[in-house]
């Protein structure tokens, strides 16, 4: 399934999410799996193979754009998005992986 990795998340209400200054933020989908993607966490003893898997899908998603995930991958971003971010973000970025329609094949 192809998602749009320079899709812009919305927090509640489909609202911009805020900075501190009451700014958008423009935060990026792609930009927030990418950070998630490359954190580590005390809870996981991740083997050197899997932190390079998950490199290697985060340099795919840094060149933005639409980009070809499984459903695994799909997977692995929401259960990291889920460790390393507040409900606000986490809820932004499983809706944007969730509900965005499938990019038509060509």
């Amino acid at each position: 399934m192809k998602r749009n990795f320079d899709q812009l998340l919305t927090g509640l209400g489909g609202k911009p999410l805020l900075n501190e200054d009451q700014q958008p933020t423009n935060l990026t989908l792609g930009a927030i799996c990418v950070q998630a993607l490359l954190m580590t966490f005390p809870d996981e003893q991740v083997t050197g193979e899997e932190k390079f898997r998950r490199y290697q899908l985060a340099e795919r998603l840094s060149t933005g754009g639409e980009v070809e995930v499984t459903a695994e991958e799909v997977a692995l971003l929401k259960n990291l998005a889920g460790k390393g971010y507040v409900p606000l973000m986490v809820g932004a970025v499983w809706k944007a992986l969730e509900e965005q329609p499938a990019v038509a094949e060509g």
